[in-house]
């Protein structure tokens, strides 16, 4: 009876993360598309985004969850092939030896090669695809292939592009650090923090926008009210948002 409890506690408690994280998903999926329209527009709209791109946004939910669970699938051998060749190790009250010390530092570096090629992928697709969800109307699937297709279209303007959001990240981490130290771990707290560095973020997301918006007129996120055309096809224009 007590380990049935128990069992019963331990799938509760997962059910209640699983929601609870599937709810962070979602509100980041319509976030992302309020802080573009807002950036974009010059204004500080919430109603008419949240409405106006709830198509787009539930597509970008259902994506990221596919992607999670294609990663999952991609890294679960590495993670098998790790724990068959730890039992032993446990079985046997040792530490590894030669062999199996090569064995792990070569999984080591095949899932380190995996996990950087799937966070660019996904780095891309948060930079690029969703801007292009965003100008084109898209929803997830083809603006993935369209932001692939910008990769090899322009592979080396690509990974300039990440270098340089790269070093911006490290500068942005160091001014999180120093604003968290200068207020006393204030500005660590969530939503404290996000409205200190407003500014470092629009100007994040706006250097993306201008980067992209460099390679031809149907990647400029700049001019969301004109009708775009280009490989992407024509779109009709949003409305104009009220007020």
């Amino acid at each position: 009876m007590q380990a049935g409890l128990i069992v019963l506690l331990v799938l509760v408690i997962i059910g209640v993360g699983f929601a609870f994280i599937l709810l962070l998903y979602w509100l980041g999926a319509r976030g992302q598309f309020m802080f573009l329209d807002n950036i974009v527009r010059n204004r500080g709209a919430i109603s008419w985004p949240w409405n106006y791109y709830a198509r787009q946004a539930n597509s970008l939910l259902g994506f990221y969850l596919l992607f999670l669970v294609i990663s999952f699938m991609i890294f679960l051998p590495i993670l098998i092939v790790v724990v068959v060749m730890c039992i032993p190790l446990f079985t046997q009250h040792r530490w590894p030896e030669g062999g199996e010390i090569a064995g792990f530092v070569v999984l080591g570096l095949i899932y380190l090669a995996l996990a950087v090629v799937v966070s660019c992928v996904l780095f891309i697709f948060r930079e690029f695809g969703v801007p292009l969800m965003f100008r084109q109307g898209l929803l997830a699937r083809p603006a993935f292939r369209a932001s692939m297709r910008l990769i090899s279209q322009h592979t080396g303007s690509v990974v300039v592009f990440v270098l340089l959001r790269f070093a911006i990240f490290i500068g942005v981490a160091i001014l999180s650090l120093l604003i968290c130290c200068a207020t006393c771990c204030i500005g660590a707290l969530p939503y404290i923090g996000t409205v200190i560095l407003l500014p470092a973020l629009v100007y994040v997301r706006c250097f993306t926008l201008d980067c992209l918006a460099q390679f031809g007129p149907e990647y400029d996120v700049w001019t969301v009210d004109v009708p775009p055309t280009g490989p992407l096809g024509t779109l009709p224009s949003p409305q104009p948002p009220p007020g």
